[in-house]
């Protein structure tokens, strides 16, 4: 993703550290002005989201001493590299059943943003035998089968929830039943937009920033506030996270 004195950072980071290198978001807050007509004086404050390569380390036991380093403080390394500026976020496909269709008036939504989302279709056919219908999925299209006359919204609905590609966006008429009319042909989502993103050269996370990456050993992302400043160099940068409640 990135180069540096003709190395690929991003490659030899990923190689050295195992696989274990993810994808951060760190969110700025900058103070931008202040409203007059605010008694309070409160400031007004921008956010700014980065997106960036990064990997946590625990401390060791000998470092946590409760006044600089709590437990359950982390570090993280970003590629500095990588850091890139979200300029705007993804938005995902959908697909309004209401207008297609008579009974059927459940907005579908990929379950990942982005123009990916486009290449989803649904196609809705009345050849299920009973009323809980049935759904399949090849490549991108999904084929809903319902029985017509005792297949309900709701019922539908489960099936999409069961779905890897797509999911209820918004809810429609539970009660509504579905008739032969509402077959649909394969029929794509739209309005799917990726987000879209600049190098961000110069901004590294600095305390009081918010940063969501897995804490070590972890997989799964959580807020974190950036509380001290660390290492750094050309190509990377080490912070000092806080893990927030949840």
């Amino acid at each position: 993703m990135s180069e540096l004195i003709g190395i690929d950072w991003s490659a030899t980071f990923a190689d050295l550290f195992g696989g274990q290198l993810t994808t951060a978001t760190f969110v700025r807050k900058d103070v931008t002005g202040y409203n007059p007509a605010d008694p309070t004086g409160a400031p007004t404050t921008t956010d700014s989201s980065y997106q960036c390569e990064a990997i946590a380390w625990a401390y060791d036991e000998r470092f946590v001493d409760g006044e600089k380093v709590f437990k359950g403080d982390y570090r993280v390394t970003i590629l500095v590299g990588s850091i890139v500026a979200v300029a705007n976020d993804a938005v995902e496909a959908t697909l309004d059943l209401d207008p297609l269709s008579p009974n059927a008036d459940t907005i579908i939504a990929a379950r990942l943003a982005g123009a990916a989302g486009n290449q989803i279709t649904v196609e809705l056919v009345g050849d299920a035998l009973a009323a809980a219908g049935t759904i399949a999925e090849v490549g991108t299209n999904i084929r809903l089968g319902f029985l017509p006359g005792s297949t309900t919204v709701a019922q539908l609905e489960a099936l999409l929830a069961t779905s890897a590609l797509v999911e209820v966006g918004t809810p429609g008429t539970a009660g509504n039943v579905l008739a032969v009319g509402d077959e649909l042909a394969a029929t794509p989502l739209a309005g799917g937009v990726n987000a879209t993103m600049t190098q961000a050269p110069g901004v590294v996370p600095r305390p009081g920033d918010t940063i969501s990456v897995p804490p070590p050993g972890q997989t799964t992302p959580k807020p974190g506030r950036v509380v001290g400043p660390g290492p750094v160099t050309a190509a990377f940068v080490t912070v000092q996270v806080r893990g927030e409640p949840m």
